[in-house]
């Protein structure tokens, strides 16, 4: 795979998770606490992601952050995740210990699919909760987003 794929899958879960978090601040009901707990476990895991690639300690996000926090660190962990991306290496193998402590290994490449594969699942999660109560989901198909960036440059 290409550093241009993995790019675009970047720039579409960190769309999708803005647009997601932008779309949960409108509604007021008591089951979209669960799919902001959701959001904030995206977030976290790709805050824990990040320090991995950077060698640095694992400091877990705090759980009562709110939406716009939410949205500013998404926005940052973009250009960090971006910055790995461009910086380095697909095929370096990373070191570190997952949060069982035990040592493992795998490739940046391997790593930044993971983050986008695991957002991608958990705002599958988000849009059964709001169907399940009666709310329209929000979109978040990659090919959806591509068309919106492709209308955006015509």
């Amino acid at each position: 795979m290409n550093k241009n794929i993995i790019l675009k899958l970047l720039e579409y879960n960190h769309n999708r998770n803005y647009i997601f978090l932008y779309e949960m601040n409108k509604h007021k009901n008591p089951f979209i606490l669960r799919c902001i707990e959701l959001m904030h476990h995206i977030i976290n895991a790709q805050n824990i992601w990040i320090n991995r690639l950077k060698g640095k300690e694992i400091i877990l996000l705090d759980k009562e952050l709110s939406l716009h926090n939410l949205i500013k660190i998404n926005d940052n962990h973009f250009e960090e995740l971006s910055n790995l991306l461009n910086n380095g290496n697909l095929n370096d193998m990373i070191v570190y210990k997952n949060l069982k402590c035990e040592d493992c290994q795998n490739t940046l490449e391997d790593i930044l699919l993971h983050i986008c594969n695991h957002g991608t699942h958990h705002r599958a999660q988000i849009s059964t909760l709001m169907r399940q109560n009666k709310i329209e989901p929000i979109p978040s198909d990659y090919i959806l987003f591509a068309r919106e960036k492709t209308s955006k440059k015509v």
